[in-house]
C-alpha cells in the first residue's frame, strides 16, 4: 500500500469516527459517560480498521462507506428540518397571542393544544423520514385530538356556538392541508420536506388566525 493510499484510509477512518460521534452526541443525545465509552471503543478499533483496509476489499468498503455517508447525511438533514418545523410552530403560535391580549384563555389553550398535537405527530411519526407519510392517518389523528380537546372545553367561559364555528373552521383547514400534501410521496426528499414545511406552518398559522378572527367578530357583534 502506497503512502497516499494509507493517508486516504486514515482520513476515511477519521471521517467515519466523526460521523459516529455526531450521530450519538447530537442525534441520539447520549450522556457524557456513554460518549466517553463510545470514544474509547472507537480509539481501540482504529488500528483494526486500518489493518482491514489493507485487504483487497478496500474498494468495496469505500463504496459502501460513501453510500452510508449519504444516508447518514440525509437522515441528519431530515431530523434537523423536522425539529425546525416543530420549533417554529411553537414559536409562531406564541407570537400570535402576544398581539392579542384580549383573547380568551380557553381559546388560546385550545389553539395551543391543536398546534402542539400537529407538532407531536410530526415529531413522533415522521422524525426519521416522510417515506411512510399517510395523509389519512395524519388527518384521523388530528381529528381525534380536536374532538378530545373540544369535549374538555369549559363553555361557561366561552360561548358554545362560537366554539362550534371555530372547530368547524379548524377541521376545514386541516382538510385543505391534507389535499395539498397527499400527493407528495413521489417528490424528491429535499423538495418534499420544503413543501411539507411550507404547508404545515401555513396550517398552524391559519388555525390560530381564523380561530381568533371568529372569536373577535362575535365579540364585536355582542359588544
Amino acid at each position: 500500500m502506497g503512502k497516499r493510499e494509507e493517508i486516504r484510509n486514515i482520513v476515511i477512518v477519521l471521517i467515519i469516527a466523526i460521523i459516529i460521534v455526531v450521530f450519538f452526541n447530537y442525534i441520539m443525545r447520549v450522556d457524557s459517560t456513554t460518549m466517553g465509552i463510545i470514544g474509547a471503543i472507537l480509539v481501540a478499533m482504529v488500528p483494526s480498521i486500518l489493518s482491514y483496509f489493507k485487504s483487497n476489499k478496500i474498494n468495496k468498503i469505500i463504496k459502501e462507506f460513501v453510500v452510508d455517508q449519504k444516508e447518514i447525511n440525509e437522515f441528519i438533514r431530515h431530523r434537523k428540518e423536522i425539529d425546525t418545523i416543530c420549533q417554529q410552530i411553537e414559536r409562531d403560535t406564541s407570537k400570535i397571542f402576544g398581539k392579542y391580549s384580549e383573547i380568551s384563555v380557553i381559546l388560546s389553550d385550545y389553539i395551543i393544544q391543536i398546534n402542539e398535537s400537529i407538532s407531536d405527530i410530526i415529531k413522533k411519526k415522521y422524525g426519521y423520514d416522510l417515506d411512510l407519510f399517510d395523509p389519512e392517518y395524519f388527518k384521523n389523528q388530528l381529528t381525534i385530538k380536536i374532538n378530545k380537546v373540544t369535549k374538555d372545553i369549559n363553555y361557561v367561559m366561552l360561548n358554545k356556538d362560537i366554539f362550534k364555528n371555530i372547530t368547524e373552521k379548524v377541521i376545514f383547514n386541516i382538510g385543505i392541508y391534507i389535499e395539498k400534501i397527499e400527493n407528495m410521496a413521489d417528490i424528491e426528499n429535499g423538495k418534499r420536506r420544503a413543501k411539507f414545511k411550507k404547508e404545515t406552518l401555513s396550517l398552524t398559522q391559519k388555525i390560530a388566525d381564523h380561530s381568533i378572527d371568529i372569536y373577535r367578530k362575535h365579540k364585536n357583534k355582542t359588544a
